[in-house]
């Protein structure tokens, strides 16, 4: 092996082992959180207004995309995505809004009622230019959003992967949805009825 080459090496591996050393980004929480009137959403993206950060600071508006889902869109804004998500999800382009009305329905009837978020504050950039995070929703029930439109069969696992619970890994929680969307596949729930 030549001289640059394990210096390479070395550094990369000091790199790698002091990057691991790091501490986690904690997951932020905010409590009573309500869905913003009148503000756009679909099924894994959405604008929460209200809700109080940990340690009782009032959160401001803030636009939040679902971990590791993906829901038929609502509008033909991105082609490219639509012909991608009719392939995934097996139907055809021309009945993905309808799905993704629906699902942006359900979110709407599970975020009716007070809701929390958790995110890592993680960017989650998407068509329109305001900023968006990444988050977990959990309902006034105790449900998790990514796994009930999981298993309503109104989503996918696809897209960025968390790792939840706290102190669990991304793989470990991927690996459960996709578990999930197998279930809904095979009872044909949703979408998958087609």
């Amino acid at each position: 092996m030549k001289a640059g080459s394990s210096v390479r090496l070395v550094a990369a591996a000091i790199l790698f082992f002091s990057l691991s050393w790091l501490p986690a980004k904690d997951w932020v929480e905010y409590a009573g959180c309500r869905l913003t009137p009148g503000a756009y959403h679909d099924g894994d993206s959405f604008s929460q207004v209200s809700g109080l950060k940990a340690g009782g600071k009032r959160a401001s508006k803030t636009n939040w995309r679902l971990y590791g889902v993906d829901c038929a869109e609502t509008d033909a804004r991105e082609p490219e995505r639509l012909h991608e998500q009719a392939k995934a999800f097996g139907v055809p382009k021309s009945a993905l809004k309808g799905w993704g009305k629906k699902a942006m329905e359900f979110s709407e009837k599970f975020l009716s009622e007070p809701f929390r978020v958790m995110t890592l504050r993680e960017d989650a950039a998407g068509a329109s230019a305001k900023n968006r995070y990444y988050a977990i929703v959990i309902g006034a029930d105790g449900r998790l959003l990514h796994e009930a439109l999981l298993e309503a069969g109104l989503a996918r696992a696809y897209g960025m992967p968390a790792p939840w619970p706290a102190k669990s890994t991304a793989e470990h929680f991927e690996q459960k949805l996709k578990t999930l969307e197998r279930s809904a596949r095979s009872s044909k729930a949703g979408i998958w009825g087609n």
